[in-house]
């Protein structure tokens, strides 16, 4: 069954790795990765409201949440992750 553009099943892993490549300049950066993980994942269910009672979220959802909570945390980070997603 093909999926609709844009939209992948949600793998915590996939973006705990992503956000661990754009930390690997800090000391610390698995464990930065991890918890950023949760707090985006937090952040992209509380923001989930057009698609409330689904496990749908639109990847650029995701990967703009990644990137606002990255920009926030660090700065490098956030710009490596940006330019790693673009598309």
């Amino acid at each position: 069954m093909k999926r609709p553009e844009g939209l992948e099943p949600y793998n915590k892993e996939k973006l705990m790795f992503s956000l661990y490549e754009s930390l690997k300049h800090l000391e610390g950066a698995s464990g930065a990765a991890k918890e950023l993980t949760e707090t985006i994942t937090l952040l992209v269910a509380q923001n989930n409201t057009q698609n409330a009672g689904t496990a749908v979220i639109p990847v650029k959802e995701i990967v703009s949440s990644a990137n606002t909570v990255l920009l926030r945390f660090d700065n490098v980070a956030g710009l490596h992750y940006q330019a790693s997603h673009k598309g």
